[in-house]
């Protein structure tokens, strides 16, 4: 004899979901809750104006067109198509839950192919934060890296209900890619707010295990050009190449001024004449809501006054792509024997370890300088050195 599932409370939800691009128009979703347990929410793909719709009565309000009919008709149908769902898995006495109800309903399969649910989860988690503004733009760019990486990863691991072997299956892809341990540390931690936030919506039935093991080193990468360094390179001679000798313009302006590729690259900063002489004036593009949050200012250095006023202003500095530059930048350091991956980030480390160590800024005012909300940031870029420890410890 079959045996009689023991649920017996089922409700179907009708609700409307909008978009940031347009907010008084809506998209008609459907959810099934099975005692208490959600479903996956599924687009019914009816797009409609939010003051037509009756929540109350799970139905659109104006029933004078037949469009909205056909909508009316549209809801019924899937929530027919439940009830039925729901009386075949108990007829036949197998187990019933919400998600296999969807997936009858729907014509999906009840777990969604590897990598999949990621992608799904990820899609609605941007779509939140979007409409929310909690994070600058440049955020975005990160989560987007982020997500690249372990969709890759994953590579056949599921997701719905994974396991340690699980988890460390998709660490070792990522460790296969090369990839620092503080940078699979961060990857990972994006990986578990993006299920913590799947298991939330019901996107998952529970969170997978084991992703809480990989633990951040203190070891930071500051690697950065010594001042004798920067000042071989403003010396040689480009002339020969003049797309090489804009680089090096280009990063030995950032190496005294602390900008980030994108802060200099759409000019997010301006210079101002005070009584103390020219100030270099801006914010990070990475402000909050583009609440321009993160504002640094500082004496323009007389290396990169030289700059621009050879560019004749700060509109005329050369700038090509983050990708263009670096591969310019590697050119640049076989030209003088550098024995390091020359990137764009090296000139901000460099402008930190200069402020740091040579200046003997002190850490509030460094912070500052680059525009920094937190101290602990600093870190990222430069550390005291002994040198400067000798100069300050005198007995």
């Amino acid at each position: 004899m079959a045996k009689v599932p023991s649920y017996s409370r089922m409700e179907v939800l009708f609700f409307l979901r909008t978009s940031r691009a347009n907010k008084q128009k809506a998209t008609i979703y459907a959810r099934c809750t099975l005692d208490g347990e959600r479903g996956p929410e599924k687009s019914l793909n009816i797009r409609l104006n939010k003051s037509e719709w009756n929540a109350t009565k799970q139905e659109v309000a104006s029933k004078d067109t037949s469009a909205n009919k056909i909508t009316n008709l549209k809801l019924k149908e899937v929530r027919t198509s439940f009830e039925a769902a729901f009386f075949q898995l108990y007829q036949t006495g197998q187990e019933i839950t919400a998600q296999k109800l969807v997936g009858m309903v729907f014509g999906q399969p009840e777990t969604e192919a590897p990598g999949q649910s990621l992608s799904a989860i990820y899609e609605r988690f941007l779509n939140d934060q979007r409409n929310i503004s909690l994070v600058g733009p440049g955020s975005y760019s990160v989560y987007k890296r982020h997500f690249n990486n372990l969709q890759k990863a994953l590579d056949g691991v599921p997701l719905n209900g994974m396991n340690h072997e699980g988890f460390l299956k998709m660490v070792a892809n990522l460790r296969q890619k090369g990839l620092s341990n503080n940078y699979i540390a961060a990857n990972v931690s994006f990986f578990r707010r993006l299920v913590e936030y799947g298991h939330l919506h019901q996107m998952i039935q529970r969170p997978p295990v084991g992703y809480n093991t990989i633990r951040r080193k203190n070891e930071y990468d500051i690697t950065h050009l010594e001042q004798d360094e920067v000042r071989r390179l403003i010396a040689f001679d480009f002339s020969a190449s003049p797309e090489l000798a804009k680089e090096r313009d280009s990063f030995v302006f950032c190496c005294f001024t602390g900008l980030h590729h994108s802060d200099y690259a759409e000019r997010t900063f301006e210079i101002h004449d005070t009584t103390a002489g020219k100030w270099l004036k801006g914010y990070r593009k990475k402000s909050n809501e583009g609440r321009k949050n993160k504002p640094y200012e500082m004496p323009l250095h007389p290396v990169a006054a030289q700059i621009v006023e050879r560019y004749g202003g700060l509109e005329k500095l050369p700038a090509t792509s983050n990708k263009q530059r670096n591969i310019n930048l590697k050119l640049l350091a076989a030209h003088l024997g550098f024995g390091l991956n020359l990137t764009t980030k090296i000139a901000r480390k460099t402008f930190t370890n200069y402020c740091l160590n040579t200046l003997g800024m002190s850490l509030e005012a460094t912070a500052a300088v680059l525009g920094h909300t937190s101290l602990n940031s600093v870190k990222y870029y430069a550390k005291v050195n002994n040198e400067r420890i000798a100069r300050e410890m005198i007995f």
